[in-house]
């Protein structure tokens, strides 16, 4: 809830905003919600396209959805 008000708050500076989808991202990663966390990410992009740390993760996020699928078909 905290960082969806800092997204939110119009006097909040795009660099708050950006750190604040960031973090709010890494907590969707933590809480398994990797979908989630990717639609977010993608909102740091839209800030700040040139955030590596971003870019990163989302590649990271994007093997665990992969690998979680491959998991999953095997078990089928």
């Amino acid at each position: 809830a905290l960082f969806d008000g800092v997204t939110q708050n119009d006097q909040a500076s795009r660099r708050l905003k950006e750190q604040a989808y960031f973090n709010k991202a890494n907590t969707h990663v933590k809480l398994n919600e990797l979908k989630e966390a990717l639609a977010v990410y993608d909102q740091v992009l839209m800030l700040n396209p040139y955030n590596e740390q971003a870019k990163h993760n989302v590649n990271v996020v994007q093997k665990m959805l992969k690998q979680k699928e491959q998991e999953k078909q095997q078990k089928q």
